[in-house]
């Protein structure tokens, strides 16, 4: 049998493991000791812990020490040690390791992460971040309508990156955290794939409302979609984060999303209006290679503009004569 202690952080994860094939062993800050820990309030020789030849029982015994001994959060001078009790000696915590018992089951790697570990590639988040700042100095460009200044632009969408980059490098430090893996580059390079599905998306969304009158279908139509990109993002940032179950992480994962979806259509809900002073059409316009339905001749166009007329008469007449039967 042997002596085993872990050194654990201040969130209980495990930072080093000791393993001793000695009955007895001596800790301090002192360089003669079998575990020599780096913690001022640590004394030269400050706790001897012994292991018992018979039965293996462990036991320790403070050094009469300024500081003390803490056993699962209560000072003791002495006394016999179980499994997963924890010595604080200072500031550093020492868990015992019941070596009897087993240790948990292997977890399975899985497949995403091996197909995913092409992000984790500097050159593959620089060449995206380049790719990126590119691409929304060149949509700033084409939606400019006054004269676009490169190098006034530049520090606009680099400061814009820099806020954009809190999301990852949080996740990043919680990694770290409870991982004691940061992942921060993979982080970055799914914010930078996210943006451009999203630019994406938006370019599709303009050719699907130039080509179809269905101005409410897809507006919740892209809504849906949006959606499920941010959960998707929301998801990968977790799972590159924390070890957690699936189950888990689409339980967090549909939550945030909600928190973050929920807002921004309730906000454009309150300000829309049924009465408009302007009128309501589609002012995209695209050149023609984008048309995916052929044109119409103006004989056509007249014809289908006259019966728009006769349905609005008709649906006059029908609303004059429903108030005149509510006032009868």
């Amino acid at each position: 049998m042997a002596i085993v202690l872990e050194l654990l952080s201040r969130k209980d994860q495990t930072l080093k493991y000791f393993k001793f094939n000695k009955p007895e062993i001596l800790v301090g800050r002192d360089h003669h000791c079998d575990l020599r820990l780096e913690d001022p309030y640590i004394s030269a020789e400050h706790v001897r812990i012994t292991q018992d030849s018979q039965d293996h029982s462990i036991f320790f015994e403070d050094c009469q020490t300024i500081n003390g001994t803490l056993v699962n959060k209560q000072s003791m001078a002495s006394g016999k040690l179980q499994g997963n009790d924890i010595l604080k000696l200072g500031r550093t915590r020492l868990k015992v390791v019941n070596t009897n018992q087993p240790v948990s089951a292997a977890l399975p790697l899985s497949q995403l992460e091996e197909s995913l570990n092409w992000l984790s590639s500097s050159a593959v988040a620089i060449l995206l971040t380049l790719a990126y700042l590119v691409l929304s100095m060149v949509f700033g460009f084409t939606n400019s309508v006054e004269a676009y200044n490169v190098f006034d632009m530049l520090p606009k969408e680099m400061g814009q990156m820099a806020l954009l980059s809190a999301w990852p490098i949080v996740f990043a430090v919680m990694g770290k955290v409870f991982n004691k893996e940061s992942r921060v580059v993979s982080q970055f390079s799914i914010l930078w794939l996210t943006l451009f599905i999203f630019y994406g998306l938006y370019l599709l969304g303009k050719l699907l409302s130039f080509n179809f009158n269905a101005p409410e279908a897809l507006v919740w139509v892209e809504l849906i979609v949006y959606s499920l990109v941010l959960f998707g993002f929301i998801w990968l940032s977790m799972f590159f984060a924390f070890h957690q179950t699936n189950k888990r992480r689409n339980i967090v994962g549909s939550m945030m999303t909600l928190v973050i979806v929920v807002p921004v259509v309730s906000i454009g809900m309150l300000g829309s209006s049924d009465f408009s002073a302007k009128p309501d059409y589609n002012s995209i316009l695209l050149p023609p290679i984008y048309q995916l339905r052929p044109a119409s001749d103006v004989t056509t166009f007249v014809e289908n503009s006259r019966t728009l007329f006769m349905e609005l008469d008709e649906r006059i007449e029908r609303e004059g004569l429903a108030e005149q039967s509510a006032d009868d």
